[in-house]
This record gives C-alpha cells, sequence and structure tokens, in this order.
C-alpha cells in the first residue's frame, strides 16, 4: 500500500555505474542504523499531514522492525532538524476508515498518560550520543494520536527524572493511514546549539495494538531494550553530507521487489557518493547494485534495485558511504519478507456501537459498577431514564433491579449493592426509555471456591526474626529500632540500630492568616497493646481546625499514622507534615512511584534549601507530584514514608506534595498536605506510613548463601535453586499460573517424589508432555525442555527450591478468573473475552480474593516440592478499582489510581507466616525488586532479586553507580540476602572474550558489595570460593564493607572499593576499580589486623606475590574495571 504519493524521479546520468547479479550466502547479521545529514534549511509544518515535499531535507525509512525483521505492517518515518527542533514524522497503516486505537486524553499539567496502551509513536533521543558522559541524557516519549503524552528522562547507566518536553505534536487521520507528526526544542534537552558533526542518538518506534502481526516496532533491528545505547540508531548533523531517502520497497501490491533510494545534496558543492543496495533471499539468487554517483548541487537522483523472491527471508542491505567508504551517510540492514498475511487486523468490533457499556463485578464486596456512555447516540437527548436489572440467566425474575442515576454528558455511573451470588451465569440488563434501542445484556459466571475467605497466613503470631512488638512509657520497640513517640502518635524520636536519626521530633504545622502554628495533640493513649500489634489514639487541634490521630503498628515496625480533620467555618493556608532527619546520616535515597526501572535509587541531593521534590519523581499514572515511596537514609538505617495516593490532601499544582529541604546538618522531609487556602467543609482523612530500616537482621551466616548451579557445595554454606517460571512447575503459561495445567498436582507430587529419591518417573513425565496442546516443532522443544528441567533440577535432592510466581500476574480464562476478573484486574473496567491460556502479567492487584487464591496453592507448593516462593513484578503499580482500592474521582472527573503498596506488602506478608504455621525455618522467600527496594513491602522477604535491567555490553561498573547499588541493591535496609539477575542482551555478536570481560566486571561489582546471582559466572565463583575456605562469612571472620566507619584497610583512590574479610593474623581484600585503572595502594592497620613480622602479599587468582612496601602497604595495578582478591598475611623473621 502507497501511504503518501511518491515524487517522481528523472533518471540521471551516473558518473560509474556496477549493476552485478552473483551468488552470495544468506546472511542474518544486522548492525545499528546510521545516518549523516545537513540541518534542514526550513522546518516542515507540524499540521499532521505528512507532506513529502516539506520532508524533502529529513531522512526517510521505510518499515519499522520487529527484532530484525521487517514488520508485515505499512510504515515510513522521517527525521530532520533545523538546529532548533528536532522533526519526526511518521505515516502508519491502520486499520479500515483510520480506526487507530486511541482511548487516553492529554492529562493536565505534566501528569503522564497511559498512551502505550493506545497506538502510539514512541521515541527515544540521545541528544549528547558523541558528547561528555556527565551531561548525556537519554529522552524517552510515547504519544498516541489524540496527543496524550508520556515522557521520562533517563541518565545512561543511572537514574530517571520526570521530565516534560514542549512538544508540539499533530495527527491526522488520512484514509486508512495515520499522520503523525512532532517537533520538540531541542533547548528542552539542553542543547543550546548544533554543532557540525554532532551525533543524536535516535529511536522512532510504532506501537500497535490492532494486529496479530506486531506489537512494538522500531527504527533498529537489534531488539533488546529501548534505553539501550549500544542499539540506537545514530543521526550525525553534517552540513556536507547528501539527505538519503528510502522511498519504497515494493511496487503496489507488493508483487516484487522494487527498492528505490533516494539521494538529495541540498548543498552548494558537487558530491561523489558510493550507494549500495544488497538483496539476498534465504535461497532465491542475490542481486546487489553497486554505484558510484556525483550529485549535483540541488540534484536529486535514485537509485533502484528490483529483485524477487517466495516465501523467504531476505536480508537487505541500504548503504551510501563516501567515494572511499570511511564516512557513513545511511546505513540500514534489516530481513522481510515480500509475502504478508491475508489476516491483517484484530480492530475492536465494539467501536462502532451507539451505546457503551461497561461493568464491574466484585465478588468478594457484592457489588457491581455499571457505566452507561450514550455519546454516539444520535437521539441521546431523548432518554428520559435508564434502569438496569440482575438476573440469572434464562430466568425473567430479577434478583435485583435500580434505576440508573441522570445523564451527565452522556454517562450514567451507579455504584451498586447486590445480593450475594451462588454458583451460576448472570445477566445484567440496563435498558433505556425515551428511545429505541435494545436493552444492553451483558453476561458473567459466579463460581464458588474452596479457597475463598481462607486463614492461611493470618495466625496472630510473631514470626522470626522479628521479636515482639513493646510498649515502654511512650516508646514503642520493634526488632533494632526504638520509636519514642509523641502526643500526635508521631515519632519524638526513632533510634535506629542504636543511632537516633531525627535532629527534631516531627510536627505538623497549620498556616492561617500570616501566622503558623505547631498542632499539639491530647488525650493520647494507648488503645491496644499486644506482641503482634500496637494502636494509639489521641486528639489535636491548631491553626484553627481540629481532629484525632491513630497510629497502628505491625511488628515489623511499620505504622500508619491517620489523620482525620474536622470540618470547619475557618479557611487555613496550609499544613505541613514536618520530618526533621539528621542529615549526616542520610547520604542516599530511593523513591518509588507507580511503575519500574525509572525510579530514583543514589545519593540524596546535595546542597542548602530545597534540593528535591516529588516533580522531579518520574512517573507513569499518579496524577500530580504525590510521591508513593520515599526513603532517605544509608546503607541500613533510614526512614521511609510512604503510602497509597494522596487522597485526602488538598494539592496544587504549583507546591509539590513532597519535598526535601537541607538547613545545615537538617535534613527536613515536608509533607504539604494542605497546599493551598482552603476551608475544611467535609471531614478529610489522610493515611501515611512510616517505617524505620533496618526492618530486621540479616539472616544467620547469610554470607554463605549462593545461587550458582556450577559451584560445588562447601561446608557451612546453602545453595539456592531456582525455577524460574510457571512452566517449569508444570504450568500452561509461564508466568500467569499458580497451579500446573489443568488444575493436575501429580506433577507437584513427582516433583516431591524425584527431590525425595533422586529418580525422575520417566513414563509419567512422558505421558504428562503428551498431555499439552500440539505445537510446532519450535514449541514442543520449549514444552520438553520446561518440564523436564525441574526434574533435573530435583535430581540432585536440593535442600533450598526457590520457585517462580507472578505478584502481578493471572490467567483471566480459568474458572477463578472469569470469577474474580473485576477484583483483581487494576483497571476499573476490562473485557471478559480471554483466549485459553490469556491473562495479564503486570496488571494484577493482588488483594485479599487474591491472596486467598495464591495461598490456598502456595501451601500446595510447599508441602510438595517447593521451599521457598519467588514473586515476580512487586513493584508499585496503578489501580484504578474505585471499589477495591484507595483509588478515587477527582474533581476534574479523572481518576487518582492507588499504588497497591499495601496489597503487596501483605501477599508477602501473609506467606511469610503461612511458611511459619507450616513449621519451617530459614524463609528464603524472594520478590523480584528491579529498582524498587520498599521496605514495608520487603521486611517480611527473606531475599530479594534485583537488577533485572540495563541490559547491553556495558561494564557494570558503568551499568550500576556505587550509591545506586547502595540504596537499592545489598537488601541491608531490609534484612534480605541479595541476589542479582544480570542481563548480559546484546552481546551475541561479541567475541567470547568481551563477554567474559563483561561477566568479569559483574564479578567485581557483586562480590565487594557482598551479592548474590543465579546461574554461573566464573570469575565470582572460584573468587566466592575462596573467600568461603578462607572462613568468610562463619563466625571468627569479621567482614567490613568499604562503606563502614573506622576500617582496618583503607586505599589510595576514592574511585576504588574493596571488601574486606578478616581473622587474626590476615585478612582477604577484594579491591575493585571504579575509574580508569591503575595503581592502587592498600594500607592496613597491621597491628588492628593482628598481623606482625614480614608483610606478604598474594594474588589468590594467579598464585603470584603482589609488591609490598617497608610500611607493609600493598601496591596493586588493576585495569580498569578489573579486581583482585589479595590476601595479606606476617611471616615470621
Amino acid at each position: 500500500m502507497d501511504l503518501i504519493r511518491r515524487r517522481s524521479h528523472a533518471t540521471l546520468p551516473l558518473i560509474i555505474s556496477l549493476i552485478t547479479v552473483i551468488s552470495v550466502s544468506f546472511a542474518a547479521n544486522v548492525t545499528v542504523p546510521q545516518v549523516r545529514l545537513p540541518l534542514m534549511a526550513k522546518p516542515p509544518t507540524i499540521d499532521g499531514r505528512v507532506v513529502e515535499m516539506e520532508w524533502a531535507a529529513a531522512t526517510r525509512m521505510v518499515g519499522f522492525c520487529k527484532g530484525a525483521t521487517l514488520a508485515p505492517l505499512e510504515a515510513s518515518f522521517w527525521v530532520g532538524c533545523d538546529g532548533k527542533e528536532l522533526f519526526i514524522a511518521v505515516v502508519s497503516e491502520t486499520p479500515p476508515g483510520g480506526k487507530v486505537l486511541s482511548r487516553f486524553n492529554l492529562l493536565p499539567g505534566d501528569t503522564d498518560a497511559r498512551t502505550w496502551l493506545d497506538d502510539s509513536i514512541e521515541m527515544v533521543i540521545d541528544p549528547f550520543h558523541s558528547g561528555p558522559a556527565e551531561k548525556r541524557k537519554l529522552y524517552h516519549a510515547n504519544i498516541n494520536a489524540k496527543g496524550a503524552i508520556h515522557d521520562t528522562a533517563y541518565q545512561v547507566g543511572g537514574n530517571a527524572e520526570a521530565w516534560r518536553g514542549n512538544w508540539r505534536t499533530v495527527s491526522q487521520m488520512i484514509g486508512d493511514a495515520w499522520h503523525f507528526e512532532v517537533a520538540l526544542p531541542l533547548k528542552d534537552m539542553g542543547v543550546d546549539a548544533v554543532s557540525p558533526n554532532t551525533t543524536f542518538g535516535i529511536r522512532v518506534c510504532r506501537n500497535w495494538h490492532q494486529t496479530p502481526l506486531a506489537s512494538q516496532t522500531e527504527w533498529s533491528p537489534l531488539g533488546g531494550a529501548y534505553l539501550s545505547p549500544e542499539t540506537i540508531p545514530v543521526v550525525t548533523w553534517d552540513p556536507a553530507a547528501p539527505v538519503a531517502q528510502t522511498l519504497q520497497l515494493t511496487d503496489p501490491h507488493r508483487k516484487g521487489a522494487h527498492i528505490v533510494l533516494s539521494l538529495m545534496n541540498p548543498t552548494d558543492k558537487p558530491i561523489t557518493v558510493k550507494a549500495a543496495l544488497h538483496f539476498t533471499p534465504k535461497s532465491s539468487q542475490p542481486v546487489i547494485v553497486s554505484q558510484a554517483i556525483t550529485i549535483q548541487p540541488g540534484q536529486t537522483m535514485p537509485v533502484e534495485l528490483r529483485g524477487s523472491a517466495l516465501n523467504e527471508d531476505i536480508h537487505t542491505i541500504l548503504r551510501v558511504t563516501s567515494s572511499d567508504e570511511k564516512i557513513v551517510y545511511y546505513s540500514r540492514d534489516f530481513q522481510w519478507r515480500l509475502e504478508r498475511p491475508d489476516a491483517v487486523w484484530t480492530a475492536d468490533a465494539s467501536a462502532s456501537r451507539k451505546i457503551t457499556t461497561q461493568f464491574a463485578y466484585y465478588p468478594s464486596f457484592n457489588k457491581i459498577h455499571l457505566r452507561l456512555d450514550v455519546s454516539a447516540l444520535e437521539n441521546k437527548e431523548q432518554i428520559t431514564a435508564a434502569r438496569t436489572e440482575l438476573r440469572r440467566k434464562g430466568e425473567a425474575k430479577p434478583i435485583a433491579a435500580r434505576d440508573m442515576p441522570a445523564f451527565d454528558k452522556s454517562v450514567s455511573e451507579l455504584f451498586w449493592d447486590i445480593p450475594s451470588l451462588g454458583e451460576g451465569v448472570y445477566e445484567l440488563a440496563a435498558k433505556l426509555t425515551g428511545v429505541e434501542a435494545q436493552p444492553e445484556k451483558q453476561t458473567f459466571v459466579r463460581h464458588v471456591f474452596p479457597w475463598e475467605g481462607n486463614k492461611l497466613g493470618k495466625s496472630d503470631i510473631v514470626v522470626p526474626p522479628f521479636t515482639p512488638i513493646t510498649v515502654q512509657g511512650n516508646a514503642v520497640s520493634a526488632v533494632l529500632r526504638k520509636h519514642t513517640l509523641s502526643p500526635l502518635g508521631l515519632f519524638a524520636q526513632v533510634e535506629s540500630v542504636g543511632r537516633p536519626l531525627l535532629k527534631q521530633p516531627i510536627r505538623l504545622e497549620i498556616a492561617s492568616s500570616g501566622k503558623t502554628a505547631q498542632v499539639q495533640g491530647t488525650n493520647f493513649r494507648f488503645a491496644e497493646k499486644k506482641a503482634t500489634k500496637v494502636v494509639t489514639t489521641g486528639d489535636w487541634s491548631g491553626g484553627g481546625l481540629k481532629g484525632t490521630a491513630r497510629s497502628e503498628w505491625d511488628y515489623d515496625g511499620m505504622m500508619k499514622w491517620t489523620l482525620s480533620i474536622f470540618p470547619s467555618t475557618q479557611s487555613v493556608d496550609a499544613m505541613t507534615l514536618v520530618i526533621p532527619l539528621d542529615a549526616t546520616l542520610m547520604p542516599l535515597m530511593h523513591t518509588c512511584t507507580d511503575g519500574i526501572r525509572f525510579n530514583y535509587a543514589g545519593n540524596a541531593p546535595m546542597g542548602q534549601g530545597r534540593v528535591w521534590d516529588g516533580s522531579k519523581a518520574p512517573r507513569n499514572s499518579i496524577i500530580g507530584s504525590y510521591v508513593p515511596y520515599i526513603w532517605v537514609g544509608a546503607e541500613e538505617r533510614g526512614l521511609a514514608v510512604f503510602g497509597e495516593n494522596d487522597r485526602g490532601w488538598v494539592t496544587s499544582p504549583d507546591v509539590p506534595c513532597q519535598e526535601l529541604v537541607r538547613k545545615g546538618d537538617t535534613l527536613e522531609l515536608r509533607l504539604h498536605l494542605i497546599a493551598k487556602p482552603t476551608r475544611v467543609d467535609a471531614p478529610r482523612q489522610i493515611l501515611i506510613g512510616f517505617q524505620a530500616t533496618p526492618t530486621k537482621p540479616m539472616p544467620k551466616n547469610w554470607r554463605r548463601w549462593y545461587g550458582s548451579y556450577a559451584m560445588q557445595p562447601l561446608p557451612d554454606t546453602q545453595k539456592t535453586s531456582f525455577i524460574g517460571s510457571c512452566w517449569s512447575w508444570g504450568a500452561l503459561t509461564p508466568c500467569l499460573d499458580v497451579y500446573p495445567r489443568d488444575e493436575d498436582l501429580t506433577f507437584w507430587e513427582k516433583l516431591k517424589e524425584t527431590k525425595q529419591t533422586g529418580v525422575v518417573d520417566e513414563e509419567y513425565l512422558k505421558n504428562w508432555i503428551a498431555g499439552f496442546p500440539a505445537a510446532d516443532s519450535r514449541q514442543e522443544k520449549s514444552i520438553v525442555d520446561h518440564n523436564r528441567y525441574p526434574f533435573h533440577v530435583m535430581k540432585g535432592k536440593p535442600t533450598d527450591v526457590v520457585s517462580y510466581t507472578n505478584a502481578r500476574g493471572v490467567r483471566f480464562d480459568t474458572r477463578e478468573g472469569q470469577t474474580f476478573l473485576d477484583e483483581w484486574h487494576r483497571d476499573a473496567f476490562t473485557t471478559r473475552d480471554w483466549p485459553v491460556g490469556g491473562g495479564v502479567a503486570y496488571d494484577l492487584n493482588p488483594g485479599e480474593s487474591f491472596r486467598d487464591y495464591a495461598l490456598w496453592y502456595y501451601k500446595k507448593m510447599y508441602m510438595t516440592f517447593t521451599d521457598h516462593i519467588y514473586w515476580d513484578d512487586i513493584f508499585m503499580q496503578s489501580d484504578f478499582d474505585p471499589i477495591g482500592t484507595e483509588a478515587y474521582r477527582l474533581a476534574d472527573g479523572n481518576t487518582q489510581p492507588a499504588s497497591g503498596l499495601f496489597d503487596m506488602r501483605e501477599l508477602i506478608r501473609r506467606t511469610r507466616i503461612l511458611y511459619h504455621e507450616l513449621g519451617r525455618t530459614g524463609c528464603l522467600n524472594q520478590p523480584h525488586i528491579t529498582n524498587t527496594a520498599i521496605a514495608p513491602i520487603l521486611s517480611f522477604a527473606g531475599s530479594h532479586l534485583t537488577w533485572e535491567d540495563r541490559a547491553g555490553t556495558q561494564d557494570f561498573q558503568d551499568r550500576f553507580p556505587r550509591d545506586y547499588i547502595r540504596a537499592e541493591s545489598t537488601g541491608r535496609q531490609h534484612g534480605n540476602v541479595s541476589f542479582a539477575l544480570l542481563l548480559l542482551h546484546g552481546t551475541e555478536k561479541e567475541s567470547k572474550e568481551k563477554v567474559d570481560w563483561i561477566k568479569r566486571t559483574a564479578a567485581g561489582v557483586l562480590l565487594v558489595h557482598e551479592m548474590r546471582h543465579f546461574g554461573p559466572i566464573k570469575d565470582q565463583d572460584d573468587n566466592l570460593k575462596t573467600l568461603y575456605e578462607y572462613g568468610y562469612g562463619l563466625d571468627g571472620v569479621q567482614v567490613y564493607n568499604y562503606w563502614d566507619d573506622n576500617l582496618p584497610i583503607v586505599l589510595s583512590r576514592k574511585d576504588a572499593v574493596h571488601l574486606i574479610a578478616t581473622k587474626p593474623g590476615s585478612a582477604l581484600v577484594l579491591v575493585v576499580d571504579y575509574g580508569e585503572g591503575g595503581e592502587v595502594i592498600v594500607a592496613p592497620d597491621l597491628k588492628r589486623l593482628g598481623i606482625s613480622g614480614t608483610v606478604t602479599a598474594v594474588d589468590t587468582e594467579s598464585g603470584q606475590p603482589v609488591a609490598v612496601d617497608s610500611k607493609g602497604e600493598v601496591r596493586l595495578d588493576l585495569k580498569k574495571h578489573d579486581f583482585g582478591l589479595i590476601r595479606i598475611e606476617g611471616e615470621e623473621q
């Protein structure tokens, strides 16, 4: 399909022309796209109609890649720049009639919309790709056809920050094509001017939601993470370059290959280039067109290739270089096919409905949420009423009936309490009066299950290593922490591992009529005191307002504080909660919003005054500046402040919900509960969570735990074995199930049998595998491999098996899923039609009924084959359910979502208690935390998995800065053993030596931060074995981290870090380079270490001696990002 009219090109004389047809072997290797072109003399008009001549000075591409292969969907895109703005245009096909999926509107302020759920254009811009590392950021945006935007800025190898570009974007549907144009000021990305030969990284992507042929497609054929700098296409702004454009790959109707590449010279001098087009089918005859061309100023010249292929992959290279091939002007290569499937679109058939009915059924709450939208009905103004009835399907008599509220802007919405429903199929019918319309009918099921309302994991007990919560005077103590309370139930002081965290008591201030008053608490008392729970209550007044304050404590030290504000006739200007922290104990910071891989972790910002506020935190769907989780502290000690959302707050776009303010050695965390002049005319409640860290001690002998399956056990070590998907315990799907295929638990019983005996029942396994649906050879191999793998693990009779589950994934095609769909899905409404195995991997909220469901099967897992539970995806996720969560409707009609923090916490908490109820000890339950180390969620875990992030070929020192690891990764704040999932995607084309080196950098970073990994890394395993043989992790061997005070061994360089293990008379020192390499002087305090006589040092990997001077200082040479493990000891004279 020709999406835009092509320009005609006259055939111009060629200086040198060589067209050959030769035999070439099929090659599937692809490379990063490259382009050089001048800045545009005239910018295009951004009006949503892509006109070829307006974009003649921009580079042009045809097709987007799905991996290395072009998706069989018609699309073209353009990239250009005039030195002031960056311009991108995309023209892509749509279902008939231009029915692009575009559900989300532009939200107020800088609030990000969930545009990735729509058909959208996604961009990643790296404007300092060739510039200094300290200025380099990746600017990511996703924009739909309505102009709704989701954008964020990312540091390369670092954190993300909230960012909103001044995008000018317009879309139009022209025929069966979506025309998208966008302009972005360069100054929004910190670019003041574009110097000649400046290189940008630019990734352009088209996301599709109405076709089975592709979902995410992009310019680069290398795939992988969109934020990976190694695979991002590069564009160099070269004033002496031609403009190259791919105009087409085929003639209309795709009858054969007809590649047309256009070369235009916008400069005032002739340009001589070499153009090469390679067309290499897997089986058919390849064609190469190679031409040396001189393009006169103002001239446009085509290069064409014709070829044929039949139902086979075609590797195509389009390349334009200088005549000596030293400068690349245009390079793109990919695989593709001439043919494409007949079935292209799966457009939503309900899009043409005149009446839109949405409903949600909540079995646990006996409620229905119903929404009627008649905006597409021509005679909607004639509607006089609407009524809904609930009945068993096939029965005439309704179980319940209710009049709908009056229509407001063509919408009527009802929250309806209904009778408890038993087993059966039900029908919900909505009928309009005053117009001719058939009743809107919706069918749903209610199945009743034995697991509903179970008490698993709900015993009122204290599980180790926690200790009973105690009260002495006004002090509430939990393990490792003591909290002295004020009359408001807030902290007057918090002591964590013996150190006070606050400079002053937490205070609540109210500003009114130009004066600020501190709220005073009265009638404070302990309403409940027991080993597992403490509750305080009290009254307060100040600034003309009154109310109550209640705190509720769990025995892990988490406190929920609820501030109730009574209605008042007096207006107040502001209410602020001030938390004055000791800045010397707060070098680190971690904030989390509703998502993953963009949350900040690292050094707390320096300076005086306001150093941070919530508007800087990136987010997905949270409206405004509220941040659900803020932690400040050090490697262990700290304070977390958190909540579901800003419900009950009075917010202002001009005042951030939260901010950090430095005043000398005090770091104030300020929560602006009322941020603008307000009269409280109705009761308000605000819930805020507090938890000091560490939440529990590290497990006994935790340093002796490891996860590499290639490492043989040593005495007093604990090896964990990981079963990494639902497939590997017999499920139909990889990440959505909680029981095996067909709910046949014999698979788990057989795993238990193999774990006990070391013998696999091959006949059973053969029959089990045969029970899966018919599959092609590739799928069949996958089924065999995944189902055999756990038996391979169990043959070794492992003692600590960690088994995969997904805390945000569930199937909705099952009886359970069809019944509890609306309670579990995070959207207010969703479809009830799911294919076999269909469900969501990231959109489940683990509310109470899901926890009942999951724990029912967790118990069966524990009783058969697994020792510990692993949860994928425990990050906070926006939940728009207005019945089962704290989501609420804002005044402008938008929904402020809940974050799901407390529901996720309760899933992990109940599982820990279930573990104890079953008589088990040594809990290793493992959440996957990547970029979301949230104290109240992780408190009841035993370990965690992090770092499924930042893939590529970078050294690990460049991927994960030290401050990031100390704030997010080590597990010390939560008493959890830390495991890492190392992404080496993108290394497939690297040499073995390069990959081994990347793994070695990972080993050094992991070892020095005392983190473990699953899977073999030889350098980690070998050096960990050396440490274990020395006694590391056992009583009698003292361990120091590089961030500890008063170290017995110091280093000469700040860009090198070390881990020390020592026993009287010797020490092992692991030294890791985080800089550019060079000599490191390792200076031991010989007296403290008990080393006497002549000091010797040996490199434990090579066995070779290391130079020691007369002072006993060791001189170690390291290349960039390498490490060394040195044994230091004394020899008697």
